[in-house]
């Protein structure tokens, strides 16, 4: 995975991550590689990006670390040529990599996006794929590293392994190695981390992610168990959604979640990026999507462009500040068609319990109103709190 001692290591990963400290950091200090320091803000910085081939280039750059959306950026700027890099190893990690950037970016700029998988609890990266200018399983998040092993399985409602699950069966992915960590400060999330029932001398863990391991080791991931979107009690896998969406010529980012509905409990919808100087309406996306996704129930009902996709620290999409903005339109909706007036309530969402609880501030309650507005959002599963707003005397 590029650790020879001549190797010059780009670093744009924040340091309070485990792929920055670890997985870039550490082991060129242990390999006496260079450590190239991107910035302080790394691949956040927009400069980084706007002129990186030209840092690799002028550096000599032979192997980085980012996540997908970084190589998504680099695939986007204008202009850009990689003519004379040095790069040999490209590693993309922290979600899964779409098949479709993959293709692109080795396209344009004839380098494969080697994409690896790890986790903090254990102290970093767990699988990966062979260096060299062989193509990587596309798709697959590569073969466990030294000392790893990785199982597909199935556990019942008290983490406990029911069975293994075959080559190619999809099951809950854990982990087992030396280095996954003893546990969390906190005693709460304990019986969540670690399943029970494999044994072979070591603690396996759970990494929260559906996937499978083929024949030949090879980890396959299809998206975090807790982002399934459960439409009627039918489980939809957001990645091919987010894998359409993202094959539009005009999409930079698109991120697929669930919208909360009375009937249902949740709807596929995808939140959308463009391209700077694109243009696409959602109704064009939408569109777009029905031609390219089978399943008739994973088509989106919905399509929201944004100006610009909330990232987390690290540069991964984050589907938790989706997940609080898609509860906030919701619910401002149907206070709206209750109270007739949006000027007159204001909508925060509260996500510090078990499930989200959408806060509603009236200005004035009218008789019956916090009654019909109870029975307005009685079918959906997240919670309601009204109040009123405080009048200044």
């Amino acid at each position: 995975m590029g650790a020879g001692q001549d190797g010059v290591v780009g670093h744009g990963m924040p340091n309070f991550h485990c792929g920055g400290t670890l997985s870039l950091g550490l082991r060129t200090f242990l390999y006496g590689q260079t450590l190239l320091t991107l910035t302080p803000g790394g691949f956040r910085d927009k400069g980084v990006v706007a002129n990186f081939w030209d840092i690799a280039r002028h550096y000599r750059m032979t192997s980085l670390l980012a996540t997908p959306t970084t190589a998504a950026a680099l695939l986007a700027v204008p202009g850009a040529s990689s003519e004379g890099h040095c790069i040999t190893d490209f590693h993309c990690g922290g979600s899964t990599v779409p098949l479709a950037l993959v293709r692109a970016f080795h396209d344009r700029f004839g380098i494969w996006l080697r994409e690896n998988w790890g986790m903090t609890e254990v102290h970093g990266t767990m699988t990966g794929h062979p260096g060299g200018d062989r193509e990587p399983r596309v798709g697959s998040a590569g073969v466990p590293l030294p000392h790893v092993r990785v199982k597909a399985v199935e556990v019942d409602e008290n983490n406990a392994v029911v069975r293994e699950c075959a080559p190619r069966e999809r099951g809950l992915l854990v982990f087992g190695t030396d280095t996954v960590t003893p546990g969390y400060l906190a005693p709460a999330p304990q019986a969540e981390l670690f399943v029970q029932g494999l044994g072979e001398g070591r603690r396996w863990a759970s990494t929260g992610d559906l996937g499978t391991v083929d024949e030949d080791g090879y980890v396959w991931i299809f998206g975090r168990a807790k982002d399934l979107i459960i439409r009627g009690g039918h489980n939809i896998d957001p990645v091919p959604v987010e894998e359409a969406v993202a094959a539009h010529p005009a999409v930079h980012l698109a991120a697929a979640i669930g919208r909360p509905d009375p009937l249902k409990g949740e709807l596929p919808i995808a939140y959308v990026q463009l391209l700077e100087g694109a243009s696409a309406d959602p109704a064009e996306l939408l569109e777009f999507c029905r031609t390219r996704i089978q399943e008739r129930a994973s088509v989106p009902v919905e399509i929201i462009v944004v100006g610009q996709m909330p990232l987390t620290p690290v540069g991964k999409i984050s589907k938790p500040a989706l997940r609080r903005d898609i509860v906030e339109r919701v619910a401002g909706a149907v206070a709206a068609d209750v109270l007739g007036d949006s000027a007159r309530f204001q909508v925060a969402v509260d996500h510090s319990g078990r499930r989200p609880v959408a806060v509603l501030t009236i200005d004035q309650r009218g008789d019956g109103e916090e009654q019909a507005l109870r029975n307005a959002f009685a079918g959906y599963e997240f919670g309601i709190e009204i109040r009123t707003a405080a009048v200044a005397d």
